[in-house]
Order: structure tokens, then C-alpha cells, then sequence
């Protein structure tokens, strides 16, 4: 009896694997050729809604989105950021604050002397794969990796600067078509900070932001990789209307993510809970990359399929 017992137990326990299995998390295959990630400092979900960002809205219908994707702690930029590209928790990257090196000692070292990102698994992969970012504040620059780069191209955080990053983000998609790109817009954080979160200037940053959001997305259909690219629109962190960040309230911690592109799901609302680390995760799960042990991020499998 117990024998049979045994053998009925190992039985299910194949069944379980077999059909686990056909699930995207056993499926280590590149599901896209591109992916690009735009971010927006300091985008806070609570001030959405009454945002005019018609294009953006247009993307929730034609892709998978949530507005209740977390920030990690403390909800500042370099703690985030730094999340998003290495799957995990500040406590293992080692950034607690906004410094240019690790706070603590991270967790593990890759062979460039930084924590592994999501552009450094990139790059060891695909050694000789174009790999860029655009970026308008400095602190950015710490947490990334920027060894594993082919460019990284700073911006003055501006209107200004922000045009010309977008100009900048068309000729390289276009001319270079790359693998993995993020490119990285400030203005929301510089308007809550200066005039509040929620406040007529914030909106106002967000609309100008629509735009360009609207003309890099028509730049990755003109470089003709759309089709078999996904783009990541997402953010670090909110704010408050007295104009800071860095607490624990929703108002700080909660943020957009937004899916478009091959085998997303559309106007499909995200139901899982979805954390900043988890966006790395699904950047390397897309790109077919091995995660590393030390990463906790989970790809956001919910977003893709039928």
C-alpha cells in the first residue's frame, strides 16, 4: 500500500511538473528581439486620472497595464531605478540613498565590479549586441552598470532637453536598433519637487511627456522592429502634493506600468501584485537571459498571452 502510495505521489508530482512547465517561467527562449524601456521620474499613480495623456491612454488600450505596480523603500529614485534594472531589493543592490556608489556592499559582484542589471545579463549574452540609454539626471548612472553599454547619452532636465532626447532616441532606434534601451525622462520628479505633486505644473509636465512618449513608440514602428519588440513604460516612484518623496504612503509608492508590443494582452488590466523589481525580471525573461540566483524580481507573465 505504501509502495503504491509512493508510486501514485511521484506520479502527480510528474503531472504537476509536465504542466508547470508549460508555462512561460520553464521556457528560457527569447520571446522578442527588442526591448524598450521609457521612464518617467516621479510619475505617481494617485495624479493619472486627471492627467491629459491621451497617447498613453491609448496604450492601455492596445496593451496590458496596472496603476498599482510598487515602489521599493525608501521611494526614491536611485533605490528604485536601481530595482528596476537588477531584480531586486535595495538591501541586495546595495544603494540606500542617492549616492555614486553602493551604500552597503551588494550582495554579489559581476565581473565589472557591479551588481548584475538587466543590461550587464544583456551584454554577457550577447557581447556584441547594441545595448544603450538615454538619461537626464546624473544619479541614474551608478546603479545601471554603464561598463555593459554600448552608449549612454546625458540630457539636460529641461523641455529642451527633453526634445532633444527624443530626437536623439528616434536616429538611434532607427540607425541602431537595439537590443535592450531605457530611455529616462526626469521632469515629473523636478515639477512635484518644485511645485507639488498633482499640482497644474506637474499635469502639465506629463502632457509634454505624452508627446514624446507618442513619437518614440512611432519610432520603434519607423525602425521597423515593432513587430517583434516590447516596450515597458513605467516609473521609480510618486510623490506628495507638499512636494516630496521618500515616505511609505500610496501616494509615494504607487506608480504605472504599462505593456505594449508582440504577445502582450490588450486593454487587459494586470491583476497581480507587481513589484519595481519585477520589471527587470520581465526584461531578462523576454530577452530569453538567465536570472541570477541572487535576483527575487518575478516576470510579469500575466501581461503576455492570449
Amino acid at each position: 500500500m505504501k509502495r503504491f502510495l509512493m508510486i501514485l505521489a511521484l506520479a502527480a508530482a510528474a503531472l504537476a511538473c509536465a504542466v508547470s512547465c508549460k508555462k512561460p517561467c520553464c521556457d528560457n527562449k527569447a520571446k522578442v528581439k527588442h526591448v524598450i524601456v521609457i521612464g518617467l521620474d516621479g510619475w505617481g499613480s494617485r495624479y493619472f486620472a486627471d492627467d491629459n495623456m491621451p497617447f498613453v491612454h491609448k496604450m492601455m488600450e492596445e496593451g496590458a497595464w496596472t496603476l498599482t505596480k510598487r515602489s521599493v523603500y525608501p521611494t526614491a529614485s536611485a533605490m528604485n531605478w536601481g530595482a528596476l534594472v537588477s531584480g531586486v531589493d535595495p538591501i541586495l543592490h546595495g544603494f540606500i540613498g542617492n549616492t555614486d556608489t553602493p551604500t552597503i556592499p551588494p550582495r554579489v559582484l559581476n565581473e565589472n565590479g557591479h551588481f548584475p542589471t538587466m543590461f550587464s545579463l544583456a551584454r554577457e549574452a550577447h557581447p556584441d549586441a547594441e545595448i544603450g540609454l538615454s538619461y537626464m539626471w546624473r544619479g541614474i548612472l551608478p546603479v545601471v552598470d554603464t561598463a555593459a553599454l554600448s552608449v549612454y547619452e546625458h540630457f539636460e532636465t529641461d523641455d529642451e532637453g527633453a526634445e532633444a532626447e527624443t530626437v536623439w532616441a528616434d536616429k538611434y532606434l532607427k540607425e541602431k536598433k537595439p537590443l535592450l534601451a531605457m530611455f529616462y525622462f526626469d521632469m515629473p520628479d523636478g515639477a512635484g519637487h518644485s511645485k507639488g505633486w498633482g499640482s497644474p505644473e506637474y499635469h502639465d509636465r506629463l502632457t509634454k511627456l505624452d508627446a514624446l512618449i507618442e513619437r518614440i513608440v512611432n519610432s520603434v514602428k519607423e525602425a521597423g522592429i515593432y513587430d517583434d519588440s516590447v516596450i515597458i513604460l513605467t516609473t521609480d516612484h510618486g510623490g506628495t502634493p507638499e512636494g516630496g518623496h521618500g515616505g511609505p504612503t500610496i501616494e509615494e509608492i504607487e506608480g504605472p506600468l504599462l505593456f505594449i508590443g508582440k504577445g502582450v494582452k490588450k486593454g487587459y488590466e494586470l491583476q497581480s501584485s507587481i513589484m519595481q523589481f519585477d520589471i527587470g525580471s520581465s526584461v531578462t525573461w523576454l530577452l530569453g537571459l538567465k536570472q541570477p540566483q541572487v535576483w527575487v524580481g518575478r516576470p510579469v507573465f500575466e501581461a503576455f498571452g492570449k
